[in-house]
């Protein structure tokens, strides 16, 4: 099971904004730390400092609790301050519009994943006796119950 990355902000608005964000997590999938016995107790996760968390009203006992924490400590304002790797420019790549890789996922797939999948239909219960039939044949069903 993988662990969840932890949040400190000043605000919980704050936290949420750089979680689905610059990070692009979605809902669930980060906490927010709202104590400081939240980072005490967690250990070998990612704990993301989000500029302004030096102004939370616990920031004594936050300072305290990360000097001793056993998390990863990922400092967002230190990290942009330091200077990017540089880039090295790659190779254009050509645009493909959907209809062309849907035909060279077609072409390239082996014969008997090529064919496409029989269309599945709705089955019907007959409300006589109860037994399940194809939409086609239950009018055919109910007549030899009229019949009979």
């Amino acid at each position: 099971m993988q662990s969840v990355p932890y949040i400190l902000a000043r605000t919980m608005k704050e936290a949420h904004a750089y979680a689905r964000g610059p990070l692009g997590l979605a809902h669930g999938r980060y906490r927010i730390v709202n104590s400081p016995s939240t980072i005490k107790s967690v250990r070998g996760v990612k704990l993301y400092l989000v500029p302004g968390w030096q102004n939370r009203f616990d920031r004594f006992a936050m300072k305290g609790a990360i000097r001793w924490t056993r998390m990863e400590v990922i400092d967002v304002a230190a990290l942009a301050e330091e200077p990017a790797a540089p880039v090295t420019p790659e190779p254009e790549l050509e645009s493909v519009t959907d209809q062309e890789a849907t035909d060279f996922v077609l072409a390239n797939l082996p014969a008997e994943q090529a064919e496409e999948p029989a269309k599945r239909t709705r089955r019907r219960r007959c409300s006589i006796c109860g037994s399940l039939f194809n939409s086609e044949e239950i009018d055919e069903h109910v007549k030899t119950h009229e019949a009979a």
